[in-house]
Parts: structure tokens; C-alpha cells; sequence
């Protein structure tokens, strides 16, 4: 069975597979599902192995897992039939929707919101060893909450385990190996 949150338009000819950030639900994608929705767009909001319960059940979560769910994700909207269908996909969704679009040519589209392909700081290549050390990172939810408003709902754990943030890393890693690109990327972005 996949998890998440199916919102089908009547007669849609297009559907698409919402695949939501690192460490939050479903419902990070849940606006711009109704918005689909309301315009003749079929859509399904996946919910990722490890999200959507609670952070330690991401602990032992490997990115392959993600790639797994992404793909029951896109067979179950395939399955509704229509003509088109797309992948949009949020920082580590939207790293996932490339990768899901590299692997399948028979998709509409696919569509990326700050995907997340490079993980900066002076931290970022220590986390392989950092994790053994530090199993949480601390995330300051009330300050995603003011960047991104309060008018959407949005769900994210209050903690994260390095050992996840980890498998973001090597997945991000794996995708930049065989996927071309040329990037624009902003540091300050406040999507």
C-alpha cells in the first residue's frame, strides 16, 4: 500500500505525483494538491518511508527506501489513466522527481521547487562521521513557520537524525553522477 493523500479531479486528463521535502508530511504538498485539484489536475501526495510518524522512525531509513516509495507512488498515479502524468517535487521531493523523471521517459513532465541536489556548508562533508557523534540536528520549526507563513500547513519533524540527513546527502550525490544539468542555485531562496 502507498501512503499519502490522493485528490482526483473529475474527468482529469493530467495527474501528477507530489513528492514533499526532507522531514515533513504529506501536507507540505496539500496546497498545491488543492489547487490542482480545483483546476481539473488529478494529484497524489506521497508520504515517505520515515516521514509523516515520527523522527525516529527515519533513523534507519535509507534513501533507497525514497527512490521505492516514489515509484508505487508514480505506478498507483499511472493506474488512474491519465493521458498525462507528471512528478513535482519539493527540496529532497524534488531531488527524487529527477530522478524519477531520469528513469522513466514515459512521463508528461516533471517539475522541481528547490530541489535538493547540493548541501552546503562547512559541515556537509563531515556528516558521514558527524553521525556517529551526533545523532540529532535540532530544527527551529517556529522560524519555518515564519519564513514560509503560517497560512499553510505544513508539518515537520522538530528534530532530525543525522543518519537521514546523511542519506540526503549520498542520494544528492548519486543524482548529480548521471543526471545533466545546468543550475542556477540561490543561496537565499525563501521558497
Amino acid at each position: 500500500m502507498v501512503d499519502g493523500v490522493a485528490r482526483v479531479a473529475k474527468d482529469a486528463t493530467t495527474a501528477c505525483l507530489l513528492i514533499h521535502g526532507f522531514c515533513a508530511y504529506s501536507d507540505e504538498m496539500g496546497t498545491l494538491g488543492e489547487y490542482l485539484r480545483d483546476n481539473g489536475v488529478s494529484s497524489f501526495a506521497l508520504n515517505r518511508p520515515g516521514h509523516s510518524t515520527s523522527p525516529e522512525d527515519l533513523q534507519s531509513v535509507r534513501h533507497e527506501d525514497w527512490t521505492s516509495a516514489v515509484s508505487d507512488g508514480l505506478e498507483l498515479v499511472k493506474s488512474w489513466g491519465s493521458r498525462n502524468v507528471l512528478v513535482v517535487g519539493f527540496s529532497l521531493g524534488g531531488a527524487l522527481a529527477l530522478q524519477c523523471a531520469s528513469r522513466d521517459n514515459t512521463l508528461a513532465g516533471c517539475v522541481v521547487i528547490s530541489p535538493a541536489l547540493w548541501v552546503g556548508g562547512p559541515l556537509a562533508n563531515a556528516v558521514p562521521l558527524l553521525k556517529h557523534i551526533v545523532r540529532w540536528r535540532n530544527v527551529d520549526t517556529e522560524a519555518i513557520d515564519r519564513t514560509y507563513g503560517y497560512d499553510v500547513q505544513r508539518t515537520k519533524y522538530g528534530r532530525e537524525p543525522m543518519a537521514a540527513t546523511d542519506q540526503v546527502l549520498r542520494l544528492a550525490a548519486h543524482i548529480r553522477t548521471f543526471l545533466p544539468t545546468v543550475t542556477v542555485h540561490s543561496w537565499l531562496d525563501r521558497v
